[in-house]
């Protein structure tokens, strides 16, 4: 019994840093090795200031975490482009050249001798000096750790992160943006990983570069995926399974020989067998905000609302200000492109289009497959950057401005797929496009607020919901959902956004004759309130009766432009896309 005592402080170390990686692998679903070098930074930190320096171990402790953040924060940058692939290969790199320094010859680090004669952690005047005060002090530190992974996990910013993870585009014009929000991920990942080092070298009292080297970085990364990618309590568990396969191989007291390569064929039979048993891991990743009830199967009926239907507003944080449209809106341009081109290798897709979309009106844009639609969509809301040409919100310049910098001024838009989030249900897919969710911050958001702020976000959501008819959808997997209810879903989550322009990709695609009945009066709605509604379908008929104004395309150019009975009866309109002379 009391040689399992002496494990508890070293299993509870495992568990700050399965806990906290799979907090980037698991939520963020950003595969780390590196995870292994940001413990030997903060190891590494504490035993050259307390060996050296003679500085006090607390202080040593916390230099060395904030030492780790930073180094966890600075090293992800690259490997954000390529997400994925790319930043696993990226992590393995930093793991590398990591182990490669902490055996380098110098004066920090001591080279392969590592730095022995580090001092006992000291809590004021007393010394950890016997198991149980390292139990007392190291297993309630890992609690900490744990509740607070379960405040975030409660809070806002787990569903940012999931949200980005599915689609970081869908993300962007939902407002969440991924770089920064990312990089705070991994800096708090790295500086509890620096905290487990601290805790190793005062548990061991010797640092040194084989405690730290790649294949302790892929150990850790077992822990999380037997445990339960994404799951706390499964990274809290896989920490205490696989930390006690080498206690479990010293206590039946194997020879030294052989001990190391059972360790290593040990792990490497329970990755099989979970990988091949329940792949996602000894307790899958379950969301707390998931509704036990699935919601109805009978299809939901689609009646047209009425036009005075009620939305309030939605955003925690007030958008970035912008002109709001007075009562002779006409005069006024709420979006305007100036002499607009883009090209793909030698195909021009956009030739030089210039439109100045009125506020407080539904302007609708129409052409063949292939004119250009989808493509002066991107442009305007950010997702692609024009060759030449500019974009100006109520006569600010944004060229140069991102899509997550459109979406908090104000723009909003849907795509011509869904692009729902995979893993989130209808209601989480509209509480991400909510405007509160593009201010959305780590520590105020995620470790201050926690989960205070979700029910006002869950009611604001069903109100959108609501508007689209889809209230009893609420709990289910928006991609589980047929094709034209994912479309209202989509319409929803712009909504949810309280943009005064919202650009719409083929809303009506998919539908039903009563689901674009409720799209149009919701559209009406909107315009009556100030807003201004820019969309590009090929229902015809549905989009003459519901836009005040009508552009139409061809090969990239605008061919004619005005009333819609007009454009539609246009010559050059009748040839190209309705296929008539």
């Amino acid at each position: 019994m009391n040689f399992w005592l002496t494990q508890v402080p070293l299993l509870a170390m495992y568990v700050v840093l399965a806990v906290s990686l799979d907090l980037l692998a698991g939520v963020a679903e950003l595969l780390s090795i590196a995870q292994i070098a940001f413990m030997g930074v903060g190891a590494y930190s504490v035993g050259y200031l307390t060996v050296t320096a003679h500085w006090p171990f607390l202080l040593a402790t916390l230099v060395g975490v904030l030492i780790a953040a930073l180094a966890g924060a600075i090293s992800g940058i690259p490997g954000l482009r390529g997400r994925g692939f790319i930043y696993g290969v990226m992590s393995f790199a930093v793991a590398i050249v990591a182990y490669t320094a902490f055996n380098a010859p110098n004066n920090i680090t001591n080279g392969a001798e590592g730095i022995a004669g580090v001092p006992l952690p000291s809590v004021g005047a007393a010394a950890l000096s016997d198991t149980w005060s390292f139990i007392a002090v190291y297993v309630p530190i890992a609690v900490v750790i744990v509740l607070l992974r379960w405040r975030l996990d409660r809070s806002p910013v787990n569903l940012a992160l999931r949200a980005i993870r599915s689609d970081p585009m869908a993300g962007a014009i939902s407002g969440i943006g991924s770089g920064r929000l990312l990089i705070k991920v991994m800096a708090l990942s790295a500086g509890c990983a620096g905290l487990g080092g601290a805790m190793f070298a005062g548990l061991i009292g010797f640092v040194d570069p084989s405690s730290f080297s790649v294949d302790q970085g892929f150990l850790l990364l077992v822990m999380v995926i037997v445990g339960g990618k994404g799951n706390l309590w499964g990274a809290a568990f896989g920490a205490i399974l696989i930390g006690s396969v080498p206690s479990l191989v010293t206590y039946v007291n194997l020879p030294s020989s052989t001990a190391g390569s059972i360790e290593q064929i040990i792990y490497a039979l329970i990755l099989i067998v979970i990988i091949r048993v329940r792949a996602s891991g000894i307790f899958p990743e379950r969301h707390w905000l998931k509704r036990e009830r699935r919601g109805a199967a009978a299809p939901v009926g689609m009646t047209p609302l009425a036009p005075a239907a009620a939305t309030p507003p939605l955003s925690a944080v007030p958008l970035d200000p912008v002109t709001p449209p007075p009562a002779n809106a006409d005069t006024v341009v709420a979006l305007e492109c100036k002499d607009l081109k883009k090209s793909f290798g030698g195909v021009k897709a956009i030739r030089g289009v210039s439109i100045a979309f009125p506020a407080g009106r539904i302007t609708g844009i129409i052409g063949a497959n292939g004119a250009g639609k989808t493509t002066l969509i991107d442009l305007l809301s950010g997702v692609q950057r024009p060759d030449e040409g500019s974009v100006e919100f109520f006569g600010q310049e944004l060229r140069r401005s991102s899509a997550v910098t459109r979406r908090r001024k104000g723009m909003g838009r849907t795509f011509q797929s869904t692009r729902l989030f995979h893993g989130l249900s209808a209601e989480e897919n509209v509480m991400s496009g909510l405007g509160s969710m593009s201010r959305i911050g780590l520590f105020r958001d995620g470790l201050w607020r926690g989960g205070r702020q979700v029910p006002r976000l869950r009611k604001h959501a069903n109100v959108y919901l609501e508007e689209v008819q889809l209230r009893a959808r609420l709990g289910m997997d928006a991609l589980d959902l047929p094709y034209g209810e994912q479309k209202l879903v989509g319409l929803a989550r712009a909504l949810a956004s309280d943009a005064s322009v919202l650009l719409l990709d083929e809303p009506f695609a998919g539908v039903s004759a009563d689901g674009v009945s409720v799209m149009s009066n919701i559209l009406r709605d909107l315009t009556q309130k100030g807003r201004t509604v820019i969309l590009i379908d090929h229902n015809v008929e549905a989009v003459v009766g519901l836009v005040d104004y009508m552009v139409a395309v061809d090969f990239g150019a605008v061919i004619a432009d005005g009333d819609p009975k007009d454009v539609i009866s246009d010559r050059r309109v009748m040839q190209s896309y309705l296929g008539t002379a």
